[in-house]
C-alpha cells in the first residue's frame, strides 16, 4: 500500500468517532423533541407520517397546534414505539460499531501482515548478513589460530636459540676471561719484547752509527785513492810524453838504419833501442806494481764494508723474524677463538631474527 493511502484511512479512522458522536445527539435531540412536542392525539395515519418525518428530518420540528391536540391513549403506543425505535438505533449503531471495528481489524491484520513480512524480509537478510560475517568471523579465527601456532612454534625454536645461546654465552665468558688472563701475559711478554727491542734498536742504531762512520772513513779513503790515482796519472803523464818521444826517435833511428848501409850505426841504434826498451818496461813494471796495490786496499775495505753491512741486516731481519715468532705462538689462538665467537653470536643473532 501507498503511504497516501494509509494516511486517508488513519484521518478516516480519527474523524469517524466524531461523526458517530455528532449522530447520537441528533438522534437524542430528534427523540426528545418527539417526546415533547406529541402531545395531542393524531390518527394512526398521521402519527406513522409524524414520526417518518421526525426520523427522517429531524431538522423540521412538529408545531405547537397539533402537540397541543394530541390525546392521552396513545402515549402508551408511543412509549413502546420509542422502546422499540431506540432498540433499533442501538442495534444499528451496534452493527455499525462491529462492522468498523471488523474492517479495522481488517486493516489492522492487513498492515500487521504486510509488517510481518516485511518483518520477515528484513530478519532473512539480517541473517544472511549475519552468516557471512559469521563465516568471515570464523575464517579470521582460523588464520589467527594458525598464526598463534606459527607464533608458538617460533617461540619454541627462540627458546631452544635462547638456551643454546645462554649455554654459548657463558662459554664465551669462560673464554674471555682465559682470554684476559692470556691477553695479561701477552701484555707482559709485550712489554718485555718492547724492552727487548727497544734495547736491540739502541745497538742497531749504534752499529748504524759506527758502520756510517766506518763507511765515511772508507769514502774518505776512496776518495784519497782516487786522488792519489789522480796524482800518479798525472806524474807518469810526463813520463809517458818522454816515453813517447823515445819511440818517435826510436822509428827515426830505425828508418835512417834502414837507409844507411853502415852496419855500426845499426849496432849502436840497436843498443840504444834495447836500453830504451828496457827503462820503459820497468817504469810500466812499477806502475802497475803501484796501481795493483791501490786496487787490492780499495777492494779489500770494499769487501769489509760490505761483509759489515750484510752482517747488520741479517741480524735485523733475525730480530723481525724472532718478535713475528712470539707474536704469532701468544696472539694467534686467542684471536682465532674470538673470532669464532663472534661469528656463532652473528649467526645465532641473524636465526633469532629471521624466525621472530
Amino acid at each position: 500500500m501507498n503511504p497516501e493511502e494509509n494516511k486517508d484511512k488513519e484521518e478516516k479512522r480519527e474523524k469517524s468517532p466524531e461523526k458517530e458522536k455528532e449522530e447520537k445527539k441528533e438522534e437524542a435531540e430528534n427523540q426528545q423533541r418527539v417526546h415533547s412536542n406529541v402531545d395531542m392525539i393524531l390518527p394512526p395515519c398521521e402519527l406513522e407520517t409524524i414520526f417518518a418525518k421526525n426520523i427522517l428530518m429531524p431538522s423540521n420540528p412538529l408545531p405547537s397546534s397539533i402537540t397541543s391536540s394530541i390525546i392521552s391513549p396513545f402515549e402508551m403506543e408511543l412509549t413502546e414505539l420509542k422502546v422499540k425505535v431506540a432498540c433499533l438505533e442501538k442495534t444499528s449503531a451496534a452493527l455499525k460499531l462491529e462492522l468498523k471495528c471488523a474492517e479495522l481489524q481488517v486493516e489492522a491484520k492487513d498492515r500487521v501482515d504486510k509488517q510481518k513480512t516485511r518483518l520477515i524480509e528484513l530478519l532473512d537478510h539480517k541473517v544472511q548478513s549475519l552468516e557471512s560475517k559469521n563465516n568471515r568471523l570464523i575464517e579470521m579465527v582460523e588464520g589467527l589460530i594458525e598464526e598463534k601456532q606459527s607464533r608458538s612454534n617460533r617461540l619454541l625454536d627462540a627458546t631452544k636459540s635462547m638456551e643454546t645461546l645462554t649455554s654459548k654465552l657463558e662459554n664465551s665468558a669462560r673464554v674471555q676471561q682465559e682470554l684476559r688472563h692470556n691477553n695479561e701475559e701477552l701484555k707482559k711478554m709485550l712489554n718485555n719484547m718492547q724492552n727487548k727491542g727497544s734495547q736491540i734498536a739502541k745497538l742497531a742504531k749504534e752499529k748504524l752509527v759506527k758502520y756510517k762512520d766506518e763507511n765515511e772513513r772508507m769514502q774518505g779513503e776512496l776518495d784519497d785513492y782516487k786522488q792519489s790515482a789522480e796524482v800518479l796519472s798525472a806524474d807518469f803523464a810526463p813520463e809517458w810524453d818522454m816515453l813517447n818521444d823515445l819511440g818517435s826517435q826510436l822509428q827515426g833511428k830505425l828508418s835512417a838504419a834502414k837507409t844507411s848501409e853502415t852496419s855500426e850505426s845499426t849496432a849502436e841504434i840497436l843498443l840504444s833501442a834495447d836500453g830504451l826498451n828496457n827503462e820503459i818496461k820497468n817504469k810500466v813494471a812499477n806502475i802497475q806494481t803501484e796501481t795493483i796495490a791501490t786496487v787490492s786496499k780499495y777492494a779489500n775495505a770494499n769487501e769489509k764494508l760490505l761483509t759489515q753491512v750484510n752482517n747488520l741486516k741479517q741480524s735485523i731481519c733475525d730480530l723481525q723474524k724472532l718478535s713475528d715468532k712470539t707474536l704469532k705462538e701468544t696472539a694467534t689462538p686467542s684471536l682465532v677463538e674470538l673470532a669464532e665467537l663472534r661469528d656463532a653470536i652473528s649467526n645465532l643473532s641473524a636465526e633469532l631474527g629471521t624466525r621472530l
